[in-house]
């Protein structure tokens, strides 16, 4: 449902600026490509935009 869409997805902001939507179950290549970029990127939950430090 719906409703579970904000625990299977995060938007992580790449070092390009541009948004990707990165799923949390399994690795990501979108997101691990970027894995260099500094500590303090930028995670929002796909659903709510809220921090999400567990992304």
């Amino acid at each position: 449902t719906a409703g579970y869409m904000h625990h299977q997805y995060c938007m992580h902001i790449n070092k390009q600026g541009q948004t990707i939507q990165c799923s949390i179950y399994e690795e990501d290549k979108n997101c691990i490509a970027d894995h260099l970029i500094p500590f303090r990127e930028a995670h929002f939950t796909y659903w709510d935009q809220r921090m999400n430090t567990d992304c």
